[in-house]
Formats: structure tokens, C-alpha cells, sequence
């Protein structure tokens, strides 16, 4: 139950939360038979992007002294301009598509629950027919929690059971 308190953090929450407006904002910037690719693209740029506010993050924190800072305020600052990194981003793109147009036209809210739900239930159905497809996505299932599960915990591993420095 601890390692799954820990993999429930409020980084991993706001990642999967973004993923719903990342996916939401993909049919407004490409065409239907170009989602695939715009995607991930918009997942590769963005994984170079985190990279770098990440190394930046790690160098303030492994040469803190230089900048006259203790490693907590170093933590603490390359935690805050991660926030103003993605903020800066997420406003960019915002202002770049601009707003829905369509937002009138929507079905209410239990009509798409309803309707999402039911969807769901008819690719359960029709997954059944599909064993290959359905074993695939269970053995996925599997190794993508345990790829998730190494992630979430690498870290907490390494320094607690391992002894190393938080800059290893």
C-alpha cells in the first residue's frame, strides 16, 4: 500500500490529468487521419522539452553553491520553474488554438457519460472476439504497471536503499 501512496502523487495526478486537455486540443490542431502522427510528435517535443527543464533542474541542484543557494532552495526552485516551464507552454498553446467555437453544440453531461460508457462496454464486447488483441493488451497492461511501478520507485530506491546522493 506504500509504494502505491507514493506512485499517487500529485506529479503523476497532474500528468494524467493534462493528458485529457492534451487529448482534447488533438482534434482541433490536425485532421483526422493525421492524429496519430501530430501526437507523437506533441509527446516527443514534449519529452525533449521536459528533458531540458530537467537537466537545467539538476544542474542548479548539483552546482547550488554557485549560485548561492543550499540544496532545498535549489530543489525547491528547479520544482518552481518546472511549474512556470509547463505554465509558460500550456498558455502558449492555449493562446495558439484559441477557443471552441463548438462548445454550445455539445450533448449534456449524463448524455456523454452514457454514451461513453456504452462505447466502452461495446469495444469490451467486441474485444472478446479478438484473443490476440485482448491477450496483447492484458500482457501490455502488465508490463506497462511494472515500467511504471520501476519509475515511481527508482528514485526512493536509490536513496533509501541504495545510500546514493540526491544529484546521483
Amino acid at each position: 500500500m506504500k509504494s502505491l501512496t507514493r506512485l499517487l502523487n500529485p506529479q503523476s495526478i497532474a500528468f494524467i490529468g493534462g493528458n485529457i486537455f492534451y487529448d482534447a486540443l488533438l482534434p482541433r490542431i490536425a485532421p483526422p487521419t493525421q492524429l496519430d502522427r501530430v501526437s507523437g510528435l506533441g509527446f516527443a517535443l514534449g519529452y525533449i522539452g521536459g528533458g531540458l527543464q530537467f537537466a537545467l533542474a539538476l544542474a542548479l541542484i548539483t552546482l547550488h553553491s554557485a549560485f548561492g543557494l543550499d540544496e532545498s532552495q535549489a530543489a525547491r526552485l528547479g520544482m518552481a520553474t518546472a511549474g512556470l516551464w509547463w505554465a509558460g507552454f500550456a498558455a502558449l498553446s492555449l493562446l495558439m488554438v484559441g477557443p471552441e467555437s463548438r462548445i454550445a453544440s455539445r450533448p449534456p453531461f449524463g448524455t456523454c457519460v452514457r454514451q461513453s460508457f456504452g462505447r466502452l462496454l461495446d469495444t469490451v464486447r467486441h474485444i472478446r472476439s479478438l484473443k490476440p488483441v485482448l491477450i496483447f493488451l492484458i500482457a501490455y497492461m502488465i508490463y506497462n504497471d511494472g515500467i511504471q511501478t520501476v519509475i515511481g520507485m527508482a528514485t526512493i530506491f536509490g536513496k533509501e536503499e541504495l545510500n546514493l546522493h540526491t544529484s546521483t
